[in-house]
């Protein structure tokens, strides 16, 4: 069967980051209220910058990430999107070797080859991007710190940061949470008859109240990411994921405004939220 081509890569990457922005998420930057200095342009931009990059077929994985972390920082002057680059590019290179029609199976096969063939300069590419991207709460490490050139294979090294980042786990667990949680969350509420707006919603909601954000965690430490986490599960344990959640948006923007006051951001749930949608798109096309 045909390979998917690079400029359907680039496209599917591109819609889910939109429909991503289209949903109300609670702390998060979205088409509703801005927050964290920074806007739904600003995102919008990064994922038109970032796609030729992360979809340029028979690039390494690492060439990728730091290929589009460089031109987003180079063009925005920020770091808007680090967490879904590093999340795409080794998605998007496991799509590229599959053919039309292949499913989540085989994505998962395939995904599973591509981060187990990770590199060395792989690593080095990583760690240059994120180290540029220097994104809030970035500490120093005693073994393979991103600030310096790496000894160990990106595999490796995501492996040890994957007890304190859960963009990290998805490298060594084969992105078990994209491609079951967040993946399932997505279809099943599609399945019972919520909006593709609300499925996401739903699905960031449900990562926000499952896994202490790692986000929130660098930059105010785990006490306080427990802290939000056990918010996110007392108000879903109030309005549900089903369909009544459509009928909850002031309670969600309330709750966004809250939130954004004081800083804080479940940007690692937002991004395991884009991924799920990549996961769910790129097993269809």
């Amino acid at each position: 069967m045909p390979q998917v081509s690079s400029h359907q890569l680039q496209k599917i990457y591109i819609e889910c980051c939109e429909a991503e922005l289209s949903a109300l998420k609670p702390g998060n930057v979205h088409i509703y209220a801005a927050g964290h200095g920074m806007t739904v342009e600003h995102f919008r931009h990064a994922a038109q910058i970032s796609a030729p990059f992360l979809a340029k077929p028979n690039q390494p994985v690492g060439a990728r990430i730091e290929a589009a972390v460089t031109a987003c920082v180079a063009e925005l002057k920020l770091n808007v999107n680090l967490g879904i680059i590093l999340l795409a590019a080794p998605m998007l290179a496991a799509r590229e070797t599959m053919g039309s029609g292949d499913g989540l199976p085989q994505f998962r096969e395939a995904l599973g080859n591509i981060l187990e063939n990770l590199t060395l300069e792989d690593a080095k590419a990583t760690c240059r991007a994120i180290a540029l991207a220097n994104p809030a709460g970035l500490g120093l490490e005693k073994e393979q710190d991103v600030r310096q050139i790496p000894t160990k294979s990106l595999f490796h090294v995501m492996n040890l940061a994957a007890n304190r980042d859960r963009i990290a786990y998805q490298y060594s667990h084969n992105f078990n949470d994209v491609l079951s949680l967040g993946f399932n969350r997505i279809r099943h509420s599609l399945d019972i008859g919520l909006t593709y707006e609300m499925a996401i919603t739903a699905c960031y909601l449900e990562f926000f109240s499952v896994y202490p954000d790692s986000h929130i965690a660098r930059k105010y430490g785990v006490d306080k990411s427990v802290q939000i986490r056990d918010a996110a599960q007392s108000l879903i344990s109030m309005i549900g994921l089903g369909n009544g959640l459509q009928k909850q948006h002031k309670a969600l923007l309330d709750w966004d405004e809250k939130l954004k006051i004081q800083g804080i951001n479940p940007g690692t749930s937002a991004d395991l939220t884009v991924a799920s949608l990549l996961a769910s798109k790129l097993t269809c096309a």
